[in-house]
């Protein structure tokens, strides 16, 4: 389809024009002779007006022709920019060839255009739903990124309109069915990665606050009181899953160092227990009461290592003083001398 007219056109139009001029002549000259049957003589005004208005008729319908050319060549650059327009949009939606059917091929001009811009139309809000569908999805992509601390991988097609993509037109381009379905895929695995996340954190909040509660600390700064569902802010982001994670190994080693503290109190006040010959009943029950590793609990075995300690000390004293006392006596018994 050409904007300009082609040599089969254009002797159409000179064929259509001489026949016009021959066509024209005949009824004047029938005129004239009509004239002359009825007046008898052919009157040079008359003859003067005839000529004129045949040159009137002549150039009125060449400027009609001429008129219907022009609108011909405009109507037919309007289609095939259209028709371009279609042919890109169905391929870039990989919809049917529609735009080159060959009942369109031989429909007029005025209903060619018509079915054009209704084909353009059509596939411009398919193409606007498939844009404003993927860019949803990239929409999802970024928040879900920013909480799992990834790079985005989705072309952001916004961007990229007014540019070349990869060599295809810019105007025309958009997100193919293998962009969608790619997109979903996406998305899938990142809400999968943030189901993960979510999993690990909440499961890293109740392991802190066990151990923050075993260990009888006072949580005092936002990780920690995230971990008792206080009044703070502290989404489940990678970054916080992190900052939890390092929160929580350190007072893993602090429930470590505790629990080892712990044992070797309980162990160093068996040993001395029974150094001391005291009832194996009482120390088991004792122990069975403080068997945690609380801060409390550690206090608790210190204050009775030390006073274990300290009644071990006076009965060495008195045990001491006793040996002393049965030493003097038994040596004068033996009625030894001081000298001796």
């Amino acid at each position: 389809m050409s904007g300009n007219l082609d040599d089969h056109e254009n002797k159409l139009i000179s064929a259509h024009l001489q026949n016009m001029k021959l066509t024209c002549e005949d009824s004047f000259e029938e005129l004239r002779m009509n004239w002359t049957s009825i007046y008898g003589s052919n009157d040079p005004e008359f003859c003067e007006k005839l000529k004129t208005l045949q040159d009137e008729l002549k150039q009125f319908w060449e400027d009609q022709i001429r008129a219907v050319v022009d609108i011909k060549i405009q109507l037919t650059a309007s289609v095939e920019v259209m028709a371009k327009e279609a042919f890109n949009l169905e391929k870039a939606l990989g919809l049917p060839n529609s735009s080159s059917s060959t009942s369109l091929s031989d429909a007029p001009l005025l209903k060619l255009e018509e079915e054009y811009k209704k084909m353009v139309n059509s596939y411009n809000e398919i193409r606007n739903e498939r844009f404003k569908e993927y860019l949803d999805l990239k929409e999802q992509e970024n928040e879900l990124c920013e909480v799992l601390d990834e790079t985005p991988h989705l072309s952001d097609f916004r961007n990229t309109l007014d540019e070349a993509v990869e060599g295809k037109s810019p105007r025309l381009y958009i997100p193919t069915g293998e962009d969608l379905t790619a997109a979903v895929a996406r998305i899938h695995t990142l809400k999968g990665l943030q189901n993960q996340l979510e999993t690990e954190f909440e499961k890293l909040k109740r392991e802190l606050k066990n151990i923050l509660d075993d260990c009888e600390i006072r949580p005092f700064n936002k990780v920690e009181c995230a971990a008792f569902d206080h009044d703070v802010i502290f989404p489940c982001t990678k970054l916080n899953f992190e900052s939890l994670l390092e929160v929580t190994e350190g007072y893993r080693l602090t429930k470590a160092e505790l629990a080892t503290r712990a044992e070797e109190l309980r162990t160093e006040i068996s040993t001395l227990w029974h150094k001391m010959l005291k009832d194996n009943e009482e120390l088991q029950g004792f122990l069975s009461i403080y068997n945690n590793f609380r801060k409390s609990t550690i206090e608790k075995l210190e204050e009775k290592l030390k006073s274990l300690k300290l009644e071990r000390k006076e009965k060495m004293k008195e045990l001491i003083l006793a040996s002393r006392i049965a030493l003097d006596e038994l040596w004068t018994r033996c009625c030894y001398s001081d000298d001796q």
